[in-house]
């Protein structure tokens, strides 16, 4: 069984910015706040910065603490913003549309099929 909770949200770029919907209005994607990385060491990076998937969610509540309720964070080549509030994750779905794509990496589908975890509430 996963108890890996997965509170994220994919957020795909067009042409132009994508924005994420909060309460107070739209934030283009370049303008949340997020952790600093080198984009040369690209998956390496990621994997020092997000540490081992066991504690993802203690990584993610320390970003939350460090950065609010909504962050920026680009693992590999998909671009992911982490909500908190759900009255915030509701409004970016809004936004999204009546379609939204919520991409899926290899590598976490490999994960979920050699532990036998499913996709749960929180990952979309």
């Amino acid at each position: 069984m996963c108890n890996a909770a997965k509170p994220w949200l994919y957020v795909k770029r067009s042409i132009g910015s994508a924005v994420a919907g909060t309460k107070k209005g739209q934030i283009p994607f370049e303008r949340l706040p997020g952790p600093w990385a080198l984009p040369v060491l690209g998956p390496i990076n990621d994997a020092v910065r997000l540490g081992n998937p066991k504690t993802l969610h203690l990584t993610v509540s320390n970003y939350h603490r460090k950065f609010g309720p909504i962050f920026r964070i680009k693992i590999s080549q998909a671009n992911a913003v982490f909500i908190k509030d759900p009255e915030m994750m509701r409004s970016v779905f809004v936004y999204e549309g009546k379609y939204p794509k919520h991409p899926l990496p290899e590598s976490w589908t490999y994960f979920n099929q050699k532990h036998k975890c499913k996709r749960g509430l929180f990952f979309m």
